[in-house]
């Protein structure tokens, strides 16, 4: 989360999220308690918005692209080396997934 989002690698990233989900899933413990459905929880999330980051970081998004992410999200923020994953992360866009997909899709 303290990373510059630009020195990110996502698709490693991913990998290790789908790893540690793999082990939690493996583990012999109650699949109802709330501690193992919040880390799910969390997991889910991050399986979401890594891609989306992979897709942000493409070549082909131009400021008018970031403009529409930033109307969708109704959030005002500079794309630079100085924002961090943490910053990206907090915008929530799980929750704009599609809107984010189909905003890549026109930048390529």
């Amino acid at each position: 989360m303290e990373a510059k989002w630009v020195e990110t690698n996502p698709f490693d990233m991913e990998e290790e999220v789908k790893r540690q989900q793999k082990i939690l899933k493996e583990l012999k413990v109650d699949k109802k308690c709330n501690a193992y459905l919040g880390i799910m929880d969390e997991i889910k999330k991050w399986l979401v918005f890594l891609p989306l980051i992979a897709e942000l970081r493409d070549d082909s998004m131009r400021p008018r692209h970031w403009k529409a992410i930033k109307d969708k999200v109704q959030k005002e923020f500079e794309v630079n080396d100085k924002l961090y994953l943490k910053d990206v992360f907090n915008l929530n866009l799980n929750k704009y997934q599609e809107d984010v997909e189909e905003i890549t899709d026109q930048a390529r």
